[in-house]
């Protein structure tokens, strides 16, 4: 959908995938040391992933920006809207409901709640849903 939207308006589309610090110990016995070369691992093949992503799914005729940002996940989504001015986030929902969404919250709700400009929110795929289930 986002593309759509980007290839309309011949607008920028900035990417955006966030990857939320690991803290505390991995098992019972793991050291820190075990925890940061675990971290540092993540996040390149998560930067490897996004790029092989926009790569793939994008024309070259787009302009297309994938970025990995660090943190919570609704703060680094309003913070990169902020910083490149958007007129637009587009972003999806799981639908989560019960316990999870009374434990974890929602990412959109929290980045509707803060969001710089309009934001449209879709529906993801049910196979995305019964992921984010798991």
């Amino acid at each position: 959908m986002a593309k759509e939207f980007a290839r309309h308006f011949c607008a920028e589309l900035v990417v955006i995938h966030v990857l939320t610090p690991v803290e505390g110990p991995l098992a019972p016995g793991a050291s820190q040391l075990d925890l940061g070369m675990y971290y540092e691992q993540l996040k390149r093949v998560s930067q490897e992933r996004l790029d092989r992503l926009v790569e793939e799914e994008f024309s070259s005729d787009m302009e297309v920006r994938a970025e990995l940002r660090e943190g919570r996940a609704s703060d680094a989504i309003v913070g990169a809207a902020e910083a490149y001015h958007a007129d637009l986030i587009i972003i999806a929902t799981h639908g989560t409901s019960g316990w999870r969404r009374l434990m974890f919250g929602s990412v959109a709700d929290q980045v509707i709640r803060a969001a710089p400009c309009p934001l449209l929110t879709i529906r993801a795929p049910a196979e995305k849903e019964e992921e984010a289930q798991e």
